[in-house]
């Protein structure tokens, strides 16, 4: 069965965005102000959707239950195994006192607090994002902060914008899988306009040799008489 998805179902761009945005809103009440437990706020949230998307978009709900059970393993399977085993590293290092002593260590080069956030929340973050990534980072490198001296406030927030710039290199962690993956891709075609010289099966970088690469070429091939 295939759906296609309405997004402005009411003919009215406000009421269409209101609507979609009850989910989210529903979550974020549950965090921030009745203190709710993730796992119980994020229930509430996935039901919120499950309803906007039955009642109001006119989602069926065989394909909206389907879609929330492939949501939920992806999150589960993927994302979760990989946090989990971040934090079980931060709990074995913090319980082993590694943590206490990278403190001190971060305190004893600097005092300034301005170096002591680009150390820990942009560096430090930005190894976390390409060895976890899916919020570790923040969580991380705010609680160190935490440690050192920084509100709880203002270390969740500068660690949140200290993670904008390495988040979105985050994915390319991977590192022979995607580059396999950026390999087989670099032979297919990636323009197929008419009259073109090379062919497709041939990715740009072997279209068009370098100077330097014919130079050499010409000086190992063997004269022909």
């Amino acid at each position: 069965m295939i759906w296609q998805q309405q997004y402005n179902p009411f003919a009215s761009m406000v009421v269409s965005t209101t609507l979609a945005a009850i989910p989210v809103v529903v979550m974020l009440v549950g965090l921030g102000f009745l203190h709710l437990k993730a796992h119980f706020a994020a229930g509430a949230g996935l039901i919120a959707a499950l309803i906007v998307a039955v009642f109001a978009y006119g989602m069926p709900a065989e394909l909206a239950g389907k879609a929330a059970m492939l949501g939920g393993l992806t999150g589960l399977l993927p994302i979760g195994w990989i946090v989990l085993n971040i934090i079980f590293l931060h709990q074995l290092a913090d319980k082993s006192g590694a943590c206490k002593v990278q403190e001190d260590s971060i305190a004893n080069i600097t005092q300034d607090r301005r170096l002591q956030l680009l150390l820990i929340a942009f560096s430090y973050g930005a190894f976390f994002e390409g060895a976890a990534g899916f919020g570790t980072p923040v969580a991380v490198t705010a609680a160190i902060l935490i440690g050192l001296g920084f509100s709880p406030l203002a270390a969740s927030g500068l660690s949140l914008i200290a993670n904008t710039a390495p988040v979105a290199y985050g994915r390319k962690r991977s590192g022979p899988r995607h580059r396999s993956a950026g390999a087989r891709s670099g032979w297919r075609c990636a323009s197929r306009r008419r009259g073109s010289p090379a062919p497709c099966s041939a990715p740009a970088w072997r279209r068009s040799p370098s100077p330097a690469r014919e130079r050499r070429s010409a000086r190992v091939r063997p004269s022909r008489r």
